[in-house]
């Protein structure tokens, strides 16, 4: 019976554990609640198809975005997660003749590299870069759609704090196996 009680918790942890990817920044470290994942394409992406992969993801049944850091802690922690030099897209735009978030939060917080943003030359640098140094400095620059030094996206997952109805039944199903395995020893034990 033992075993039975352990294949079924076992069963109900399984889909966590294999979800394990994305990063939380939690609440309680001052955070938004939300899950990121770094995508390293390895080559070459867009802007427009990273825009698109992005919104294809999902987590714990969040659909993704490009992200949006609108603060400095935020950044801080985006910035924290992965080491190495690296250039990703972020949910940042250039439209009507100001910059905002794909999300519509407010645009308040900026991290630009001196000099930036540069309108990428005449190129139309309307779309928001990340570039992380090897150092672990880290800078906004402008780019055009079409880019070629760009090999990855962040996404951002605004996750409901809610377990998902498969899990609970999963766990709760695991309890009720629980229960009925110490009933069933608390009998032999009593007289």
């Amino acid at each position: 019976m033992k075993k039975i009680i352990f294949m079924m918790l076992a069963v109900s942890l399984f889909p966590l554990i294999l979800q394990a990817s994305p990063i939380l920044w939690e609440v309680s470290s001052g955070g938004n609640g939300h899950y990121y994942e770094f995508i390293n394409m390895g080559s070459y992406i867009n802007r427009n198809d990273a825009f698109a992969a992005a919104q294809t993801r999902t987590y714990l049944g969040a659909t993704g975005y490009l992200a949006t850091v609108t603060t400095f802690t935020e950044h801080a922690f985006v910035n924290s997660q992965w080491a190495g030099s690296y250039s990703v897209w972020l949910g940042g735009a250039y439209q009507s003749g100001q910059w905002t978030w794909i999300t519509g939060e407010a645009w308040s917080y900026q991290n630009w590299e001196p000099g930036q943003p540069d309108n990428q030359g005449s190129a139309n640098g309307d779309f928001l870069l990340y570039y992380h140094a090897a150092s672990n400095k880290s800078y906004w620059h402008d780019a055009y759609p079409n880019f070629t030094s760009v090999t990855g996206y962040v996404v951002e997952y605004n996750v409901l704090t809610t377990p998902e109805p498969a899990y609970l039944f999963l766990l709760g199903l695991g309890m009720i196996g629980y229960w009925i395995s110490y009933k069933k020893q608390r009998k032999i034990l009593l007289p």
